[in-house]
């Protein structure tokens, strides 16, 4: 049926010849008394459940299930939330409760399982509204984040030089570090020289005293003996020289 058709249709149902209420939830209790009974086969699978008025409608919801019954809601706007009480298949009507718990007969066709286009498009609209009164905010959040990010890359950046500085310096250090230990060592090793050549030393000085000591004795064992060597070619020369004279005298 197209819109224009439900429209129409509305209009003559609103039309009818019968009494006006609002919500009245002992209005279903007088429908067998005011128009012929239909062959009811009615289906409570979805007893319970939310169903909703079409779109661009606004329904009567009535006591019995047909146009003839009298109106308990001159009408319901499209969107609105009822809870479906029972469907009779054969007559085309769906008992429904509003949210005062007044009840009533609507024809099925004007009832769907979800809500409207128009009440979801009114959500969104307000949604998007919410949205956008929350963008300003948040795009002000936004520039400042990306103004921190931008800040926080510069110091990033310089505490990356930094580190490649202090890395270097780092390596300097090892280098110097490892020239320290190598310099300990070769003046330990130096040391350990130093310290024979000491002992080489105060060796020699030590036999430089002996063969002083020595040539001194020695010096002196030949100067006793040139001394004794002379006192003798002395005495044998005196004695050649008496010999001498004695044999002369003869």
């Amino acid at each position: 049926m197209t819109r224009l058709g439900m429209i129409f249709l509305t209009a003559l149902t609103l039309a009818a010849p019968l009494g006006l209420s609002q919500d009245n939830p002992a209005a279903s209790a007088t429908a067998s008394a005011e128009a012929p009974a239909v062959a009811a086969s009615y289906d409570t699978s979805k007893a319970g459940q939310r169903v909703y008025i079409r779109d661009y409608l606004y329904v009567p919801l009535r006591s019995g299930e047909s146009a003839r019954h009298r109106i308990v809601n001159k009408g319901l706007k499209s969107g609105t939330a009822l809870t479906l009480v029972k469907t009779n298949a054969g007559s085309g009507y769906s008992l429904v409760r509003t949210s005062r718990n007044a009840e009533g007969w609507i024809p099925t066709q004007y009832l769907v399982d979800a809500p409207t286009a128009g009440i979801e498009l009114a959500k969104a609209r307000e949604t998007i509204k919410n949205l956008t009164q929350k963008a300003g905010p948040l795009s002000e959040q936004l520039l400042e984040q990306k103004r921190d990010s931008e800040r926080l890359t510069i110091e990033l950046q310089g505490m990356r030089q930094e580190n490649i500085r202090l890395d270097r310096e780092l390596t300097r250090v090892k280098d110097l570090a490892a020239n320290s230990i190598e310099l300990d060592a070769n003046n330990k090793r130096l040391m350990q020289a130093n310290e024979q050549l000491k002992n080489t030393q105060d060796s020699l000085a030590a036999e430089k005293e002996r063969l002083q000591s020595q040539l001194k004795s020695d010096d002196f064992i030949n100067g006793a003996l040139v001394l004794f060597a002379g006192m003798m070619l002395t005495v044998f020369i005196q004695y050649f020289a008496n010999s001498k004279k004695k044999s002369d005298w003869r």
